[in-house]
This record gives structure tokens, C-alpha cells and sequence, in this order.
């Protein structure tokens, strides 16, 4: 999977939004989730800036109606180059052997037994605590 793009737009009455790209790697077999969050409220500090992508994920709070469920744990945020997965608290950016593993994962996603099997066999002896949040 590669990184996504995020793209800032500015309505008639002169409001600006940023929209990003979720990877939906919990329940939404790995579509992606465009996300649209007004410019003024993103900080440009990468956990702020997560956790707004978060909230306007959610189906309740979400700028552009969508038929995909709320971004959940787990699901693949790209913010400022990097890519970052849903915790139970918080974002763990993608990087390391942690991330390769997430990363090759992503090419079973759509057949979730396959997804987790693949993910424990990784991340079991690298962390546990992870693969139980996702999966």
C-alpha cells in the first residue's frame, strides 16, 4: 500500500477544507475513507491533527455522508508523510518492523481470518498489544 494523498479545497463562501484518506483496515475491508476536515481546526501537530481526522470520521460528526462505517482502531491514517494507526488511545505512527508487518498485511485485508492470522504471526513476539487492539 502506498501513502495517500491529502489535498486542501476552498468552497465558494471561502471556507477552507483539508481531505484525507483513511484506510479502512477494521471493518471496512480495506476501502478507503475520505475524510473532511475544516482547515482552521487542524493544529499542524500530528497527534491534534489525528485525533480531529478521527472525530471526523465518525459518521456522527462527518462533513461528506459516506455508506462505510466510522473510522474505527486500526484503520490507516496518512498525516504529514507518514502513515499512522488507530489505538485504543491515540496513533502509533507506521515505521520499523511494526510497520512493515501492518503494511504487507493490508494485501489480505478483505479476508479478515487471513488479515489476522497474518498480523499475529507478526506482531505476536513484537507486540501483543497492538494485534489484540486491531484485530
Amino acid at each position: 500500500m502506498s501513502k495517500f494523498d491529502s489535498e486542501t479545497i476552498t468552497t465558494k463562501d471561502g471556507k477552507k477544507y483539508t481531505i484525507f484518506q483513511v484506510k479502512m483496515s477494521r471493518f471496512g475491508e480495506g476501502k478507503m475513507r475520505t475524510v473532511v476536515v475544516p482547515t482552521e481546526e487542524l493544529k499542524g501537530t500530528v497527534e491534534a491533527d489525528l485525533n480531529k481526522i478521527y472525530h471526523y470520521g465518525q459518521n456522527d460528526f462527518a462533513i461528506l455522508e459516506q455508506e462505510l462505517s466510522s473510522v474505527s482502531v486500526g484503520d490507516i491514517i496518512q498525516y504529514d508523510d507518514a502513515l499512522h494507526i488507530a489505538r485504543n488511545f491515540g496513533f502509533t505512527k507506521l515505521e520499523g518492523e511494526t510497520g512493515r508487518i501492518i503494511m504487507e498485511a493490508q494485501q489480505h485485508v478483505e479476508d479478515r481470518m487471513e488479515y489476522q492470522k497474518f498480523l499475529y504471526a507478526g506482531l505476536k513476539d513484537l507486540d501483543k498489544e497492538l494485534y489484540f487492539e486491531i484485530c
